[in-house]
């Protein structure tokens, strides 16, 4: 199914459910604000300034955590009631808990299928999708492709395709003003990739330590050796960190890149043993913070990391 095909598919389902939003009303004089919770803050951020003042845009995860493995806690399952629109990456990066969240709630409105619950990643064209059998032997594989699309501009300018649609369904009387904020949000995407490919002065040979930099490497023409984990999600073994670390000396890798999150001992250990260092970036949005505290941050922040590279 091609891209344009969803599209339609997922905008003309919400509209022909819109009679199961109380808020959607057409005869409702002053419709209500909408309550919209994305899995990312980089979503909200993407879904709030499209919305503008027709809604409360949150995200259940603060930035700082792993996004895939996360627990279904009252305070998540929380913010899921109040909510008449989830929005998640989708590819499973979710999986482990964003759907055991919202079934929580009893509420079909934000079920996986129902109007009220949308996966962007459907709506983008993914990096690494698996073929043939998959088990949990291998890892935290995504059969369905990289779900780490929000490091791209190009990617998330795409996703805002359906959530203009979803919106303008919703709000048919806004629909001018809606489309005006999304042609502003993709045109702001657009000068974000063109400002970052301007500070991407050096393109250093990378590795890093999992797979969730492959949309901004392929959309810069960075180049990885590929990853320190050997499984995603599982910490390297002793034998996996020597192994990689010597190829990584040998092929002359300048720079090992890694999520907040990812353990530093594996970092440090592959460092001793191959003599390249590693940058700890950003991989998702952090509202308040320094460097991460827009898309905007968290994309400069890893080009100077990279580029700083020698």
């Amino acid at each position: 199914m091609n891209d344009t095909r969803r599209e339609f598919l997922v905008s003309a389902s919400v509209f022909a459910t819109t009679s199961l939003f109380p808020f959607a009303s057409r005869a409702t004089a002053q419709p209500s604000l909408l309550k919209i919770v994305s899995s990312l803050p980089d979503l909200s951020e993407m879904v709030s300034r499209i919305a503008g003042p027709l809604a409360d845009c949150s995200s259940f995860l603060s930035g700082s955590e792993d996004p895939h493995f996360m627990d279904a806690t009252p305070a998540l399952m929380k913010k899921a009631a109040a909510a008449d629109l989830v929005f998640s990456m989708g590819l499973q990066l979710e999986s482990a808990w964003l759907k055991r969240v919202v079934a929580k709630t009893g509420r079909p409105l934000i079920q996986p299928g129902g109007p009220g619950y949308l996966e962007l990643g459907s709506t983008i064209q993914p990096l690494d999708k698996k073929f043939g059998a998959i088990n949990r032997s291998m890892g935290d594989v995504h059969a369905e492709g990289n779900p780490h699309f929000n490091l791209s501009p190009r990617a998330m300018s795409q996703a805002s395709n359906v959530v203009e649609k979803t919106l303008i369904s919703l709000r048919p009387d806004q629909a001018t003003e809606l489309r005006m904020r999304a042609d502003a949000f993709r045109k702001s995407m657009s000068e974000l990739e063109a400002e970052t490919r301007a500070l991407l002065t050096s393109k250093p040979l990378l590795i890093e330590y999992h797979k969730e930099f492959a949309y901004f490497l392929d959309l810069y023409g960075l180049k990885s050796i590929g990853s320190i984990e050997d499984k995603p999600g599982i910490p390297p073994s002793g034998g996996r960190l020597a192994e990689i670390s010597l190829r990584a000396k040998k092929e002359g890798v300048r720079l090992a890149i890694a999520a907040t999150f990812a353990p530093r001992s594996s970092l440090q250990k592959f460092q001793e043993l191959s003599g390249v260092p590693f940058s700890i970036v950003p991989t998702a949005v952090r509202p308040g913070s320094k460097d991460a505290g827009t898309l905007r941050d968290v994309q400069i922040t890893l080009a100077r990391a990279i580029t700083a590279a020698r």
